[in-house]
């Protein structure tokens, strides 16, 4: 009997050990404006640049369910394009707001310029930005008879509408963090549950053990079922 008892001991314990290790965004400062979800286009490349003209480097932005690359405090745009062109071309830049073809009413900048002995052509893109957050369209045209007009499209974000992204690293279901998972955690599951000892930060991520984005005792019941063999994993 001593036996058995020590098997299933053992097997408890090795249990508790088998964590999955995920990540998840926490919250953090809140991002000025900027632009993000810079879209490309062959031949073109867009760098976002402040108001003194300097570039800027991004950082990564929780949006929605996921991440973006967010341009923090650009202001204008620069924009090369690199493909077929020769000395006295023209190209124009439109840079509207929406995703439909510009209009004189939703054109908020655009620039007309001369390809240059040099080859290729730079726009610098300084434009009367919106006031609320709203999707952009940059178009480049022509008047070069093989040229198909380019689009691109992003976005731009007022300041305070998303907060910088930092992985935070958990391991579900264990939520007390002492690297094993048994009823410990499932109590701190119902204590949180019954508002008697609220979970916050990586703890509070850990309890969400079914990723219903609550916790309750239905994670609770999940931790208690996975300490004691009936799932191997959870969903």
């Amino acid at each position: 009997m001593k036996r058995i008892l020590s098997v299933l001991l053992l097997a408890a314990l090795m249990a508790s050990l088998l964590c999955a290790t995920a990540s998840a965004e926490s919250e953090q400062r809140s991002l000025g404006a900027g632009f993000y979800a810079i879209g490309t286009a062959d031949n073109v490349t867009i760098e976002p640049r402040t108001a003194d003209d300097i570039k800027v480097d991004p950082t990564t932005a929780a949006v929605g369910q996921g991440t973006s690359e967010y341009y923090e405090s650009a202001e204008r745009l620069s924009v090369t394009y690199t493909g077929p062109a020769e000395e006295n071309d023209q190209f124009l830049v439109l840079l509207v707001t929406g995703n439909g073809l510009p209009t004189a009413s939703d054109t908020i900048c655009y620039i007309d310029q001369t390809v240059t002995a040099t080859g290729g052509v730079t726009f610098d893109v300084y434009p009367m930005l919106p006031e609320t957050g709203t999707d952009l369209t940059l178009y480049i045209t022509s008047s070069r008879e093989d040229f198909t007009t380019i689009q691109v499209d992003m976005k731009y974000a007022v300041d305070d509408t998303y907060t910088e992204y930092t992985e935070v690293l958990y391991t579900v279901g264990d939520v007390d963090e002492d690297s094993y998972i048994n009823v410990a955690d499932a109590a701190r599951v119902i204590d949180h549950f019954l508002e008697r000892a609220p979970l916050t930060g990586s703890a509070l991520l850990a309890a969400n053990v079914n990723g219903d984005d609550y916790v309750n005792v239905n994670d609770a019941a999940k931790i208690i079922d996975y300490f004691l063999e009936r799932i191997t994993g959870f969903q």
